[in-house]
């Protein structure tokens, strides 16, 4: 049943209120609505100002945990509709993150049927949850939903943008694709339309380079440059490198354009979920900056009168495998120093190291090549295409990188019959490891995934424990990046060390904390 909501009910609602149960609330362009797992609820226009205030009053007042989908969206919106702190809203907590920690990978339909009837099927969708979840990973719930409030502070403000910078990027870019255009006579960035993507596909195909997809059908996706086989003629290989060349700046266009879009008053306003990924792993979306290019970082600048700090983890993956694995030759090649220079000489023996002794950077780089490979699940054929070798060759390597930690292999195997034999897995937090979409050799970067974003997410409510919500400005991947008062920088630096900086199974996690500046940059 759904109550229409007016001042003389307020006493009415604050009653309902008091039952102690997950309430559901939701917020449409018109509609406010609170309601429960019975199908009860309260509803009332949105442009009732006055009313909203008290409303929301009375949900701060009463204690109660409130559930919604989207939360951040939500509080923001509140806040700004209100004048209020986003802080004082954290009585709203986000349905979205702990359905993707109970349900990792799975996206609820999110299509609107009205407030009221959205406020109830929250309010019972998180009713549901502890049938499914553990007391461990309930745990792991109410965890990740506080690290997703530490980030309202930070969407509410935005990030600054060099609005200059932008748009000198810009003007460069467009120039060089007008020359690609008088040089090439085709336009190699128009990939949008069913012409343009028709005429590239016409213009590689005479060399001998199809792009398609699993299923043969013509794709530009930058997923298949590195498995397409590129003939050896000369006029093959030129092609296929102007061909990147262009894609590349097609692809800096294009997430230039969407900062320009997302521009409001010189700064944008990104969505942050902690929990978005299959494995736990973040993203920052609308605009998204989890993947924006080293050469524009420079873009986000720190606000009038602050600097950035940031603190990158130091070989994650290499280290969390260690840590689950326990493989003892991995954990001595990690204490060696330089892990990749290590199983370079494993390798390649004398030949990983040039005359003066120092490793041969060329190995060192394939050998690094070849770890990420494994962690990030990739067979013979990719690494083949990566390292420009024939697939077999590719093995060889593979076997000798399984050869020199025989512990990490043997705790890939295990994992893979734990998938055989569903059997359900979870991180030392607690938190569900979703089953390998792309096969059982992914089961390994799965699991080291999942533990990593544990740790830098517990990593980053460290931090915010001591320099407060407000200064975290951007997480991604493995770094977290704060803005300061520029006479506190210092200070900032040794709390990152200090508070991220950790252990994990015995074997230290570990970065170091640098002041960038200003502007965002490659650290």
């Amino acid at each position: 049943m759904s109550r229409r909501l007016t001042a003389p009910e307020l006493p009415a609602l604050i009653v309902w209120l008091q039952d102690k149960r997950p309430l559901g609330f939701a917020l449409t362009d018109t509609q406010v609505a609170i309601g429960d797992a019975t199908g009860e609820s309260w509803v009332f226009e949105v442009a009732s100002d006055e009313l909203l205030g008290e409303f929301v009053t009375a949900l701060s007042n009463s204690g109660r945990k409130v559930w919604a989908e989207e939360a951040a969206k939500t509080s923001l919106r509140l806040a700004r509709l209100l004048r209020l702190d986003v802080d004082a809203l954290s009585w709203l907590f986000d349905a979205t993150t702990a359905g993707h920690v109970v349900y990792p990978g799975i996206w609820r339909e999110s299509n609107s049927k009205g407030a009221a009837r959205d406020a109830v099927a929250t309010a019972r969708f998180v009713v549901a949850l502890p049938d499914d979840a553990s007391a461990a990973t309930r745990a792991a719930v109410w965890s990740s939903c506080a690290q997703e409030q530490l980030w309202r502070s930070r969407q509410l403000e935005g990030h600054p943008i060099d609005v200059e910078l932008l748009n000198r990027e810009l003007a460069m870019a467009d120039a060089h694709r007008v020359a690609a255009i008088a040089e090439l006579g085709i336009d190699l960035t128009d990939s949008a339309t069913a012409r343009g993507s028709k005429a590239i596909h016409a213009w590689l195909a005479p060399v001998g380079v199809f792009l398609v997809d699993a299923k043969g059908a013509p794709s530009l996706s930058r997923d298949l440059y590195d498995r397409v086989s590129i003939p050896e003629t000369d006029e093959a290989q030129s092609r296929w490198k102007k061909f990147r060349e262009v894609r590349s700046v097609a692809s800096r266009v294009g997430k230039l354009r969407e900062i320009q879009r997302a521009l409001n008053n010189g700064r944008t306003h990104s969505t942050l979920y902690v929990r978005r990924a299959r494995t736990g792993r973040g993203a920052v979306t609308g605009p998204a900056l989890q993947n924006i290019h080293r050469g524009l970082r420079p873009l986000l600048m720190a606000p009038v009168g602050e600097v950035l700090v940031s603190l990158d983890f130091s070989q994650m993956e290499p280290r969390v495998s260690a840590g689950l694995s326990q493989d003892p030759d991995l954990l001595a090649a990690l204490e060696s120093g330089d892990l990749y220079a290590e199983l370079s000489r494993r390798i390649w023996g004398a030949e990983a190291d040039d005359a003066d002794g120092k490793p041969n950077p060329l190995l060192r780089d394939r050998a690094k090549t070849l770890m990420l490979g494994i962690f990030y699940g990739e067979g013979k054929n990719a690494l083949g295409r990566a390292l420009g070798i024939e697939p077999k060759d590719a093995k060889v390597l593979l076997d000798s990188v399984w050869a020199a930690f025989p512990g990490l292999q043997a705790y890939d195997l295990w994992l893979q019959s734990e998938v055989r034999a569903g059997r359900p897995a979870f991180t030392q937090d607690g938190r569900p490891v979703p089953l390998p979409k792309r096969g059982l050799h992914a089961a390994l970067n799965n699991r080291v995934q999942a533990e990593s974003a544990d740790i830098f997410w517990a990593a980053v409510a460290r931090v915010a424990a001591v320099l407060g919500p407000k200064s975290l400005f951007l997480g991604v991947h493995d770094e977290l990046v704060v803005s300061v008062p520029a006479n506190r920088s210092e200070w900032a630096r040794i709390v990152l060390e200090r508070e991220m900086n950790t252990v994990f199974r015995g074997v230290p996690v570990t970065g170091t904390a640098v002041v960038i500046g200003r502007s965002w940059r490659k650290t």
